[in-house]
């Protein structure tokens, strides 16, 4: 699950105005406002490519009532409109250095605010970086972390990255990268690739804890990484980063089973970690 979805108690956005740009609001929820009957609230981010928020991207209504009604997404990239919408109302997103956007509301969210939600990502005018290949990837702790065994610290692998087909992302900056060389468990050995450019972005694991990877290292003993990656591409052969997230290894009583993590075992016999956003990551095209 990516970040893009987690729209519950989201409430920072910049409301539209009719035929002129609204200023970005600052970063806390708005003042409460009525509704009138027959007015849908739609609200959403503008990402690049990379899924890195744009600021002052501009999101217009194309349809229907409120067409021509536009706004400036804030410093979060976060946009909303006050309006009579439907699920035919197209909006338009543009950023200067960007490729224009086009995009439906999504399905009705009975649980978040407002209820209509409705994301763009915006591929950069010039060519993104193809990582489509074979790579090593090595994985290498903050120095500090000197909790972790020491067959911990640094991991190599091979990696595999092709390219992937998600709604509403340009193709062409969309990739899967699937690790191999040890014995990662079922669901545990891949994760997406955004492309921006020559800027790499990746989420290992999702918001709630749960890490990407997941390494068998022994019977009962693991070795994971959750968090974000941020990276480029240095040359035609090879990506270098930042790895910001929770590297761990833990002893369990039993197999990993359907646990989401260490600490959701029932009995942990040993758990050594480090969270660091200065663990490095490197892939070297093969």
């Amino acid at each position: 699950m990516t970040r893009q979805f987690l729209c519950l108690g989201l409430a920072l956005l910049t409301w539209g105005c009719g035929g002129s740009p609204s200023t970005p609001t600052a970063a806390r929820p708005p003042a409460p406002q009525p509704v009138p009957s027959g007015t849908t609230q739609l609200a959403g981010i503008v990402y690049d490519s990379a899924e890195r928020p744009l600021s002052g991207a501009r999101v217009e209504v194309l349809d229907g009532p409120q067409a021509g009604q536009w706004t400036l997404t804030d410093g979060t990239g976060s946009y909303g409109f006050n309006g009579t919408f439907d699920d035919a109302t197209r909006f338009r997103a543009t950023m200067t250095g960007h490729m224009p956007a086009i995009g439906t509301r999504g399905a009705r969210c009975a649980p978040c605010n407002p209820n209509w939600w409705l994301y763009f990502f915006l591929q950069p005018d010039g060519a993104s970086a193809d990582l489509t290949g074979d790579y090593t990837l090595t994985i290498a702790a903050d120095p500090a972390c000197s909790d972790l065994p020491a067959s911990a610290r640094e991991r190599t692998y091979t990696a595999r990255i092709a390219h992937a087909v998600y709604p509403q992302r340009p193709p062409e900056t969309t990739f899967k990268l699937t690790v191999d060389g040890a014995s990662f468990l079922s669901g545990y050995g891949g994760l997406d690739v955004w492309v921006a450019g020559s800027a790499v972005t990746a989420e290992v694991g999702d918001l709630h804890g749960a890490p990407g990877l997941v390494e068998q290292v022994a019977e009962t003993t693991y070795l994971t990484f959750g968090g974000s990656i941020s990276a480029a591409v240095a040359t035609p052969l090879r990506i270098t980063g930042s790895f910001n997230g929770l590297i761990e290894q833990c002893e369990l009583s039993e197999a990993w089973g359907g646990r989401r993590n260490c600490t959701s075992a029932p009995t942990v016999s040993r758990v050594s970690s480090c969270t660091s956003a200065r663990h490095q990551l490197t892939l070297s095209r093969q």
